[in-house]
């Protein structure tokens, strides 16, 4: 961020800059190193999104005003940890707990990388597909295909390139679960887009698919929207 003479202008003021130091520091041996021939004029933001974070599982979002950065990657607790339970929520009969092929979920990897420069063409792919997704969901192929002109093949990103489908795949192969819920101003108002947080307890009356009853075990789940309602206070 501002540190060239060319490039968006923007300054530590609107970078959260922390978030993106951490997840470099934490994640290193998932980011792949690029090498992009850029022939026009590109759209900063959109290049960024699609052509550096989205193949190493990155990708960009809104926090405290900033532009911030997340990682597909199993949600970790840390000690802070915020909780969303039977004490917190509002009109715990409204919580909506969904899981479906159509939305979040994938069983097959693809990955069309290393373009020539003249022809603008993929010269490397690579494919994973889980067997243990197929299996137990018959739904056909589901892919996420991934263009990434900038990523080259060599020995360096090859081992990032397969670690990285795998922990997609962990994510979304057997559709990841989506909770909608309702909790006060003091719960909800600190929690943001990206942010994980200790949902669930055993005196809440919803299926658990984990262990296929009722009573909520409580499980890390990732923040991925927010809505606050600034009249009532209430954070959806």
């Amino acid at each position: 961020y501002n540190i060239l003479p060319d490039g968006l202008g923007l300054g530590g003021d609107d970078i959260d800059v922390d978030e993106f130091i951490r997840i470099q520091d934490g994640y290193a041996g998932s980011i792949c190193e690029f090498d992009f021939y850029l022939k026009e004029t590109i759209n900063g933001k959109e290049f960024i999104d699609k052509e550096v974070l989205y193949p190493s599982n990155l990708f960009s979002l809104p926090k405290a005003g900033k532009i911030s950065l997340g990682i597909i990657s199993p949600p970790l607790n840390v000690s802070t940890i915020a909780q969303i339970n039977s004490n917190t929520i509002i009109n715990p009969e409204n919580v909506q707990i969904r899981r479906a092929v159509g939305k979040y979920f994938y069983n097959t990897y693809v990955l069309k990388y290393d373009y020539d420069a003249i022809e603008n063409k993929p010269l490397a792919g690579y494919i994973l597909d889980d067997e243990d997704s197929r299996n137990k969901i018959k739904v056909g192929t589901k892919a996420i295909t991934i263009i990434a002109k900038g990523l080259r093949k060599n020995s360096i990103n090859s081992p990032i390139i397969a670690a990285n489908s795998v922990r997609f795949l962990d994510r979304y192969k057997f559709a990841a679960e989506q909770i909608t819920c309702s909790c006060t101003f003091g719960a909800g108002f600190a929690i943001d887009v990206g942010d994980v947080v200790l949902f669930g307890d055993s005196s809440m009356p919803y299926p658990d698919t984990t262990v296929g009853m009722r009573g909520f075990t409580p499980r890390i789940c990732e923040v991925i929207n927010k809505k606050l309602d600034v009249k009532t206070g209430r954070v959806d």
